[in-house]
């Protein structure tokens, strides 16, 4: 399967290296995204791994959510050999919160 990073996650990585790097350092900034990338990369050969999310059950695709750390989840949903990584999550915010950013 092929993955793709669409905007709305590309953007939040891009937020949560720009975190890392200013609240701690390079180091833990590649750190963190090191974590997330290679957890993404486990949806090639296990794309249903994740539970489907259920706030967003409601939508018209089945998007599912991985854990990725205690802080973080990657939004996806899979078409026909592609894995769509939709957004990534910070858990430690409101779930409505979450999903009123997903709708923007």
């Amino acid at each position: 399967m092929v993955l793709i990073w669409l905007s709305p996650a590309k953007e939040s990585l891009k937020e949560i290296t720009d975190y890392y790097k200013k609240e701690y350092s390079e180091r833990a900034a590649r750190k963190i995204v090191r974590q997330i990338k290679t957890a993404v990369m486990k949806l090639k050969d296990f794309p249903e791994m994740a539970a489907v999310e259920f706030l967003l059950e409601d939508e018209p695709l089945i998007y599912r959510s991985l854990v990725v750390t205690s802080t973080y989840k990657v939004v996806y949903y899979i078409g026909s050999d592609v894995i769509y990584v939709y957004d990534i999550w910070d858990c430690r915010q409101s779930p409505e919160t979450n999903k009123r950013k997903s709708k923007k």
